[in-house]
Order: structure tokens, then C-alpha cells, then sequence
């Protein structure tokens, strides 16, 4: 009876120990915001025009938007209120960016 009950510890540790392997290799293990993350780091690439590693207010509005309002898309991102938008402002969808979809919408 005891070498029952070790077989079917050491089984169902098994079955658990393959599984986790098993998910933390799947493409669907990764994070969900990785993949609109992605194309908002490309925006904010492609608008960062000087390379600096920030989009100016004058690189932003030069840009074309499918929002209603970039200006106010602008502001609401620039947190620190200083002109210019991180990839990390630029991404983290606090202006909503088109369509109020947040995080990763492409202003």
C-alpha cells in the first residue's frame, strides 16, 4: 500500500513538473502586452525623427493621428510635464490614444 501511495505522490509530481515546462515554453506563456507593445515601440521610434529617445510636441503633431484630438493625447501622456514623451509615457496609453483602447493604442 505504501509503494502505492509513493508511486501515484511521485506520478502526479510528474504530470505538474511537465506541465509547467510545457507552459512556460508556449508562445501563449508571454505577456499579452508584449505583442501591442511592440508596435507602439515602432511608433514611437518612427516619430522620434532626431533620435534623442524622446517625441517632442513638434514631433508628435507632425505625425499623422487617427484620434480626435493629438493635442490632448499629448498632454495627458507628457506625466512629467516636461514637453517631450518617453517610449514609456508614449506607451503607457494614459491619453488613450485612438479609440480609448489604452495601453499600446496607436495615438
Amino acid at each position: 500500500m505504501r509503494q502505492w501511495k509513493r508511486s501515484v505522490v511521485v506520478g502526479a509530481a510528474s504530470i505538474f513538473f511537465m506541465a509547467g515546462l510545457a507552459s512556460a515554453q508556449s508562445p501563449s506563456a508571454q505577456s499579452p502586452q508584449s505583442t501591442p507593445k511592440m508596435g507602439c515601440q515602432k511608433n514611437f521610434a518612427s516619430m522620434d525623427k532626431d533620435g534623442d529617445g524622446a517625441v517632442t510636441r513638434e514631433e508628435f503633431m507632425a505625425a499623422p493621428h487617427r484620434g480626435d484630438n493629438p493635442e490632448e493625447i499629448f498632454k495627458a501622456r507628457d506625466t512629467n510635464g516636461n514637453g517631450k514623451l518617453t517610449e514609456d509615457e508614449f506607451c503607457s496609453g494614459k491619453g488613450m490614444g485612438y479609440g480609448g483602447k489604452g495601453k499600446g493604442a496607436t495615438p
